[in-house]
């Protein structure tokens, strides 16, 4: 184990003797130790392999039902051969979960995902989408967020 996404479950690992670490969600993991020993990289210090190939997906979008935010986008549309083995969509959201920002990272084969976002945080919620191919991954699109009516009792 070599890092960890600060407010998130993902862990940078690297096989022994390997040179290409990768970043895996803790759920699948069997750990020894403790998470808050590793060291804690913000979101936009990891570092993933980008396409030079292909521009991110066009039309996204993000619509409100109460707490309920679902994202949508219009297919990426690949050249034979470049799809890859991996979720083609990422969605990484930055949404108020019980009166906190937390991170989720949310892959899907669709073209369009839910996520739950409460009102109660002192920051924006926010989202940005990237879609992968074999060569890597799109630049990411940022996706405003309706802002989550108040009620004031």
């Amino acid at each position: 184990m070599l890092r960890r996404v600060e407010g998130g479950n993902y862990i940078e690992i690297q096989a022994i003797g390997g040179d290409n670490p990768c970043w895996v969600k803790v759920d699948y993991l069997e750990l020894k130790g403790d998470l808050k020993d590793l060291e804690p990289v913000r979101f936009d210090q990891v570092k993933l392999p980008m396409s030079p190939y292909y521009a991110p997906p066009a039309g996204a979008s993000a619509l409100r039902n109460g707490s309920t935010v679902t994202f949508a986008w219009h297919p990426l549309v690949l050249r034979a051969g470049d799809d890859s083995e991996q979720t083609p969509y990422i969605v990484e959201a930055w949404v108020c979960q019980g009166k906190e920002i937390v991170f989720l990272p949310l892959g899907t084969y669709q073209t369009t995902v839910e996520v739950i976002d409460e009102p109660g945080c002192s920051e924006p919620s926010r989202a940005r989408l990237l879609a992968a191919e074999k060569h890597g991954y799109t630049r990411p699109v940022e996706i405003s967020i309706p802002v989550a009516d108040v009620t004031i009792d």
